[in-house]
């Protein structure tokens, strides 16, 4: 869950959008369930981490 990650008060921009990268389908066959997820600004630019400190 974002929750578990930025922490239950964060305060995030409502137009952050969460993104994902999976393996495709022969790597997911060959047991890779490895996803990688990541937070942007559609907007512009940002930096910095959201993760709860």
């Amino acid at each position: 869950m974002l929750s578990d990650y930025v922490g239950a008060d964060a305060k995030l921009s409502a137009t952050l959008t969460e993104y994902f990268f999976g393996p495709g389908a022969d790597n997911w066959k060959a047991g890779d369930r490895k996803l990688i997820c990541y937070l942007s600004e559609p907007a512009g630019k940002t930096t910095g981490s959201l993760r709860a400190a």
